[in-house]
């Protein structure tokens, strides 16, 4: 394991981890708010005491939100509990970022989420014009300004949470300017970066390379038609 970054989104695998039917439940916001829940099921996820929000929850596999109290530290002991009673502390390192982008397999491989400049989705059939702006979706990214508390949703008017460093993206190994890149307004954990197409990028299926902080995310492509 390479590490977990502050914000980003995390999957944990074990058994026993939840008392929630084996489909697994999404716990959803705490009612009246607009945090998401950090108990469901007896489960209760804690990142040196700071408790994670919960994406979903099943017996074999829990998605949480790193809380972004991790940031500065090296290393974090992550402790699932379930009904009162802690697993062995697991130490996890910390990064300032883990770049990834989510894709539409949902493997972490081949056609990235993409969102073509009129909005709609980027496709084999319905690919994005050299020169326009796409939006890549991704988790990891790392601090935001203004910051956003650990689980809540992101802001939806300004001012918004923008990536304090600029994420750097190729396509078809030419550079690509970065015209946004910020938590996704109204979710948590999921970054958007607004990418505008090279000029001189080849029509077809492009390779596309995201890096932020020293660290590459996992290689995916666009469409160019």
């Amino acid at each position: 394991m390479a590490g977990l970054s502050p914000g980003a989104i995390a999957s944990i695998f074990g058994t026993n981890l939840s008392s929630a039917p084996a489909a697994g439940v999404q716990p959803g916001l705490v009612p009246g708010t607009n945090t998401l829940n950090v108990i469901s099921n007896g489960t209760r996820v804690t990142f040196d005491g700071v408790a994670a929000p919960l994406f979903f929850v099943s017996p074999g596999q829990l998605n949480v939100q790193v809380p972004f109290e991790v940031a500065g530290k090296s290393s974090t002991q992550v402790v699932v509990t379930l009904a009162g009673t802690p697993s062995p502390p697991v130490t996890v390192p910390i990064l300032p970022a883990t770049p990834a982008l989510f894709t539409r397999s949902s493997t972490g491989k081949g056609p990235a989420v993409v969102l073509n400049q009129d909005g709609t989705l980027n496709a084999a059939a319905n690919g994005a014009s050299a020169g326009s702006v796409i939006q890549l979706y991704a988790t990891g990214l790392g601090a935001v300004s203004p910051p956003v508390a650990t689980g809540r949703l992101a802001r939806t008017s300004a001012p918004l949470a923008l990536s304090t460093e600029t994420p750097a993206v190729t396509i078809d190994g030419l550079p690509a300017s970065v015209e946004f890149s910020g938590l996704s307004p109204g979710f948590v954990g999921l970054w958007q970066v607004n990418v505008r197409l090279p000029s001189a990028v080849r029509t077809g299926e492009a390779p596309l390379l995201l890096r932020m902080s020293g660290q590459n995310a996992n290689p995916v492509t666009v469409f160019v038609k």
